[in-house]
C-alpha cells in the first residue's frame, strides 16, 4: 500500500506543481489501533512556486483528492500550516509527530519540527484533548452499546490530557507510546491491550456492550493558597491538579491508579474561577461481546 500511496503523492506534485516535504499517515494507523478495515488517512504539507506566494489574489492552500474506501488524502501550504502552528493547532503537531512517514525533506522537516517545539501551547492542546475526551464520552452515554473505536478515541484523548500536564510537551501520536510513560497500572495497560486486539479483528463500525463505566461527578472549592499544584483525597485516590503557567485555568489529569475493586480511571476536569468540577470515568475490564 505504501507505494500506491507514495504514487499518489508524486501525481499530485506533477499536477499541481508543488513539492510535498512531508507526508505522513493520521488516524487509527498512527494511533496504533486500526480495525480490519480502516482507510489509509495521509496528510501532507507542500510547497508552491515562490511566484505564487507573491501574488495579491486570493489563492487555495489546500489539496484534497476524491475520499474512496481505502485512501483518504489532503495537504496544506506550508504557508497555512505556519499560521496554524503559530497558534499551536494540534492536528498538525500530530503530523509532525506522526511515526508513520511516506515522504520527507529531512532539513526542511528538522525546521518545522524545531519551531513546533517554540510554538508548543500545553494550555491551548490540553484543552483541545479535554473537548475530545467530554464529546466521545458524550457520544459514548447516548446508548447501550458503542463504537469500540470511540472507546478508543476517549482512552487516547485522556492520556494526551495526562502527556501535557505532566511533561508540558507534544504528546507522541501512538497510544503505546502514551501508555509507556503516563500509566504503571497494569489493569489499565492490559485494557488497553484488549481493547486494541478486539478492534484489529473487525471493522470500523464493531459496536461493544458498555464497559462498567462509572460516570460520578464531585465539585469542590479549591484554597486560595497560590499554589501552582494542589493535591487533595477523592474517594481515597490522590488526585493531583496544575496550573499551567500564565494561566488562570487549572487542569487536572491523574495518573491511572488501581483501586480496591480492580478498575482504572483517568480524570478530567475543567475549571472556572475556583470551582472545580470534576468526572471520573471507571474502566472495569470486562469480555467483549
Amino acid at each position: 500500500m505504501q507505494k500506491t500511496i507514495i504514487k499518489e503523492l508524486d501525481k499530485i506534485e506533477k499536477s499541481h506543481g508543488v513539492k510535498i516535504i512531508l507526508a505522513i499517515e493520521s488516524g487509527s494507523r498512527a494511533w496504533g489501533f486500526p480495525s480490519n478495515d480502516s482507510d489509509y488517512d495521509v496528510r501532507f504539507i507542500y510547497i508552491n512556486p515562490k511566484d505564487r506566494y507573491l501574488t495579491i489574489a486570493d489563492r487555495r492552500d489546500v489539496i484534497e483528492l476524491p475520499i474512496d474506501d481505502l485512501l483518504d488524502i489532503n495537504g496544506w501550504d506550508l504557508q497555512k500550516a505556519l499560521k496554524l502552528m503559530r497558534k499551536s493547532n494540534p492536528p498538525l503537531f500530530e503530523w509532525l509527530s506522526s511515526p508513520i512517514k511516506y515522504k520527507v525533506v529531512v532539513q526542511d522537516f528538522n525546521k518545522l519540527l524545531e519551531l513546533s517545539k517554540l510554538s508548543f501551547l500545553p494550555e491551548t492542546t490540553c484543552h483541545h484533548y479535554l473537548s475530545m475526551t467530554k464529546r466521545y464520552f458524550k457520544e459514548i452515554e447516548k446508548s447501550e452499546t458503542v463504537k469500540l473505536k470511540t472507546y478508543m478515541y476517549a482512552i487516547r484523548s485522556i492520556l494526551c490530557c495526562e502527556w501535557i500536564v505532566t511533561y508540558q510537551t507534544q504528546p507522541p501520536m501512538n497510544i503505546f507510546d502514551l501508555l509507556a510513560k503516563t500509566s504503571d497500572d497494569n489493569v489499565f495497560i492490559d485494557t488497553v491491550n484488549q481493547l486494541v486486539e478486539e478492534k484489529s479483528k473487525h471493522s470500523e463500525g464493531y459496536r461493544v456492550k458498555h464497559y462498567d463505566l462509572i460516570d460520578t461527578a464531585h465539585s469542590m472549592n479549591l484554597s486560595s493558597s497560590g499554589s501552582s499544584s494542589i493535591t487533595f483525597i477523592l474517594w481515597g485516590v490522590s488526585i493531583r491538579l496544575v496550573k499551567v503557567e500564565k494561566s488562570n485555568r487549572i487542569w487536572a489529569v491523574s495518573s491511572s491508579v488501581r483501586l480496591n475493586f480492580d478498575c482504572s480511571f483517568s480524570v478530567i476536569s475543567s475549571i472556572i474561577g475556583r470551582e472545580v468540577k470534576i468526572k471520573m470515568f471507571l474502566l472495569r475490564p470486562k469480555s467483549i461481546t
